[in-house]
């Protein structure tokens, strides 16, 4: 599963990964997904995993991790509700220290993934 995988991995310096739908269905974790997880980080690439979850980032840590994942696999789980629009102000606010800005974001509306 990695082999296929390596020009991908090997071109960025960093991943954001959903948790729901590409590392697990719910219920288990996918074919190959802890290896690759776990490849990506023992090449030196930080991993960030995003959820739609409505829980807090450790809980969701712990979470990943009751699927097969190691911790120290992924810097930590970013939510969705982390990163929410502050109309007021005309720009977005963010509860969590995790939670980064890349680019131009729209004026309203939620973060989505």
């Amino acid at each position: 599963m990695i082999e296929p995988m390596a020009p991908l991995i090997e071109r960025y310096d960093a991943f954001l990964i959903d948790q729901f739908g590409v590392l697990i269905d719910g219920n288990t974790a996918y074919t190959g997904a802890v290896d690759a997880l776990a490849h990506i980080a023992h090449i030196g690439k930080p991993v960030v995993i995003l959820s739609n979850s409505g829980k807090r980032s450790e809980p969701n840590c712990d979470r990943v991790v009751s699927f097969g994942f190691e911790r120290s696999h992924f810097k930590t789980v970013v939510i969705r509700r982390a990163c929410v629009s502050d109309d007021q102000k005309g720009g977005w606010s963010c509860d969590q220290p995790q939670c980064a800005r890349y680019g131009s974001l729209p004026k309203r509306g939620h973060v989505s993934y």
